[in-house]
């Protein structure tokens, strides 16, 4: 409260005596800071609060997350081309291992793409997987494997 001006109201008010009193008034605190918030920018209260070692990060638009200096650093949006989709954005994984590489980059798969390997791990002959399709259970792409069950 002191850092967003209300160190009077911090010191004076009951509910803010201590933490116990803040827990059990947490919402209040919330409103008043919210409201107290309303008066800067973000980058103003990035100046004003980091050097207090008070973490402040920027509520993004999708736009501007894109933009987020920090993730284009770290290439953490990736794009590529979709065989038939086109070009397609997604996200890295958050994390890394050292001993554990990530596999390489796909495209989702395309509806039914994979609907026939699917099936027969689950223990479905090819005419069961033949007859679901037929049928309208289930439909699979021109993928190699899809021709493969059909034959």
């Amino acid at each position: 409260m002191r850092a967003v001006g209300e160190a009077e109201r911090f010191a004076s008010d009951p509910r803010f005596a201590d933490g116990e009193s803040r827990t059990q008034h947490v919402e209040a605190l919330y409103e008043i800071l919210a409201d107290k918030l309303k008066t800067k920018t973000t980058q103003q209260w990035r100046e004003l609060l980091e050097p207090l070692g008070i973490p402040v990060l920027p509520a993004h638009t999708f736009e501007s997350l894109l933009e987020d200096p920090h993730l284009q650093d770290i290439g953490f949006f990736q794009q590529f081309e979709h065989p038939t989709e086109g070009v397609l954005r997604t996200m890295a994984v958050p994390s890394e291992w050292p001993h554990t590489p990530l596999p390489p980059l796909r495209p989702p798969p395309l509806l039914g793409e994979h609907s026939a390997e699917v099936l027969a791990e689950a223990g479905y002959s090819r005419e069961q997987i033949r007859e679901m399709v037929q049928a309208g259970v289930t439909q699979m792409t021109a993928a190699p494997k899809a021709t493969e069950i059909e034959a």
